[in-house]
């Protein structure tokens, strides 16, 4: 089986996301941020009320209540923003490229302008499929970024990488409810 498709800045973009909403690492720092503003204004306010002033107090207490609301919105931009530049510095000779997978006995032919890889089925540890696209995650902590949007005969393509993770003994993992948040 062969395929051939090329990828947008949103597929990069989309993928760096999706790891990042999953790595456990930044699932604990955006949790620590959103909860640290508030608790400090909070205190803060405490301290207002009982020393000086409940105006301040009051203040602050709203302060750290719209922190705790507005924040994870600025935050979740922030990651879009984030991302955006990294792509365009990282991945600006890779946008728009056709990209053609084969589907071989072993392992999965790669090609894109000019570069060629080889890659074993073992090297695979995971099928990830979301809304807008699939991702083949290697053992490398790399991954295949396949977009719906730009694959003809995607149902061949599904139950070719179901069979491959059945084979392999890898999760084919469907979120079809994710986005970033």
């Amino acid at each position: 089986m062969t395929i051939t498709y090329s990828l947008s800045e949103n597929d990069f973009l989309t993928h760096q996301l999706y790891a990042a909403s999953t790595a456990e690492r930044i699932i604990k720092k955006r949790r620590r941020a959103r909860l640290i503003g508030p608790l400090i204004y909070l205190l803060l306010g405490l301290y207002y009320w009982f020393v000086s002033s409940q105006t301040a107090a009051g203040f602050l207490v709203i302060l750290a209540i719209l922190w705790y609301f507005i924040y994870p919105i600025w935050e979740r931009n922030y990651y879009v923003r984030h991302y955006q530049a990294y792509i365009r510095e990282n991945f600006r000779d890779r946008i728009g490229k056709l990209l053609t997978l084969t589907f071989e006995d072993d392992h999965l032919f790669a090609k894109e302008s000019g570069m060629e890889s080889k890659i074993p089925f073992s090297e695979i540890s995971s099928v990830i499929e979301i809304p807008a696209t699939i991702f083949l995650k290697l053992k490398t902590g790399e991954a295949i970024v396949l977009p719906k949007s730009s694959i003809q005969n995607l149902e061949p393509l599904k139950e070719k990488l179901k069979a491959l993770t059945l084979a392999l003994d890898v999760p084919y993992v469907r979120n079809e409810q994710w986005r970033w948040k």
